[in-house]
């Protein structure tokens, strides 16, 4: 919100090909629009106000603990 540093990293990864057809065709499950929410947001830092639980939640991707030590991710899978 405030345009500081995450406590953490995130890639970005990029598709072409058959993948880019698969994932818009099978993968995708939503897409909403956030330009009111956005705006909102926007008013209230600019009225100084608390704006720590306006934006949408978001959650790391789960890991398999095997596939995260290989590229050396810190967030895994749940052992669940």
């Amino acid at each position: 919100m405030h345009h500081n540093p995450l406590p953490y990293r995130s890639i970005q990864v990029g598709l072409s090909g058959d993948v880019v057809a698969r994932y818009l065709d099978r993968w995708v499950l939503a897409i909403i629009d956030l330009t009111d929410q956005v705006s909102d947001i926007r008013q209230a830092l600019r009225d100084c106000r608390d704006v720590k639980d306006m934006p949408p939640r978001e959650s790391p991707y789960p890991l398999p603990e095997e596939l995260a030590q290989a590229i050396r991710a810190t967030i895994t899978a749940d052992p669940a």
